[in-house]
């Protein structure tokens, strides 16, 4: 559908943060009689959790099923199906294809884990903060964002251990960028090459994926830097995240450790995701040299099909629209 059509409304989590906004000029739309409307959703949430704060909460699909006039939503969720004819699929694709074609280095392992973080969610809170507590001095990590409320964090971490965390943020690596650091987090995946030296002096991305609530699959440049520059990676994401990979032709680790955790969600998928990290982080650097050699032909192949794979055949797995 073509952009004059389309009204778009931020999300951030489950959140609509621009409601005001949106609905101004959604109403601007009814009275000039300009349809059809398209609601054009950033990124990939599960529609079904969207919330609207300024109406005390109320679900953002009982507010577009009373609509009563020619509107569509549109969102980059790959798997979306709650709108049937009144949904347009779509897949912002640059994120993802962001590092096609990259060249890659010779692995000379520093460290065994990274984990780059930008902008504060609770899970990725959490995983940040078991790593710079056990496994420290064997991970590169970075978390921008410093100033966030904590209410999500309640019943995770002690209060004393979200203190101590919060207080060493932010947590900076030092790369090559020449963009302003942003205290808010939040960084264009544009701007994140720089990290990919990491991922030649590093064995196993813990990568934190933007959509994780829910029923979605909207894959970004997060998990696009492991399988572009021959790493091995855990997944906090949502529900089934390493199952629609597969569907897309890309291979995982099962055989290697235990990847039971795509079938879980929230503390249950960080518990499984210590597990790997921590037996991962018994084995000593030639160890992990012998087991990277033993996952190369599935990083070889992830590789291969990542450079080839289309924004097309995306779509067609996942009966979408172009």
């Amino acid at each position: 559908m073509e952009d004059k059509f389309k009204v778009r409304l931020r999300v951030v989590e489950k959140q609509i943060v621009n409601w005001d906004e949106f609905i101004t000029e959604f109403n601007t739309r009814i009275r000039d009689k300009f349809f059809p409307i398209v609601i054009k959703i950033d990124e990939g949430p599960d529609l079904s959790l969207l919330e609207i704060q300024e109406l005390n909460r109320y679900k953002f699909l009982k507010w577009f099923d009373q609509l009563e006039c020619d509107a569509y939503v549109e969102t980059d969720n790959l798997i979306e199906k709650h709108l049937g004819e009144k949904h347009i699929k779509n897949f912002n694709e640059l994120p993802f294809f962001f590092y096609k074609n990259n060249n890659t280095q010779d692995k000379k392992f520093e460290k065994k884990f990274m984990c780059f973080v930008g902008a504060h969610r609770w899970p990725r809170f959490v995983i940040s903060y078991f790593l710079s507590a056990q496994h420290k001095q064997q991970s590169f990590l970075t978390y921008w964002q410093d100033k966030f409320p904590t209410q999500d964090l309640k019943g995770k971490l002690t209060l004393e251990e979200i203190r101590k965390f919060k207080s060493n943020l932010p947590l900076y690596i030092e790369t090559s960028e020449t963009i302003q650091r942003h205290s808010t987090g939040y960084i264009n995946f544009t701007d994140t090459g720089p990290l990919l030296d990491f991922y030649h002096r590093s064995f196993l991305d813990i990568v934190c994926e933007t959509w994780h609530e829910g029923e979605t699959f909207m894959p970004t440049e997060k998990i696009a830097r492991p399988l572009s520059c021959l790493n091995p990676f855990v997944v906090y994401g949502p529900e089934n995240f390493l199952a629609n990979l597969r569907r897309l032709g890309f291979k995982t680790f099962e055989q290697y450790w235990d990847e039971s955790y795509d079938t879980q969600t929230g503390d249950k998928r960080i518990d499984s995701i210590k597990s790997v990290i921590n037996k991962l982080a018994k084995l000593n650097y030639e160890e992990t040299q012998k087991l990277y050699t033993e996952v190369l032909p599935i990083l070889t192949h992830n590789k291969k099909l990542y450079d080839a794979i289309s924004k097309e055949q995306i779509m067609k797995t996942f009966d979408g629209n172009l």
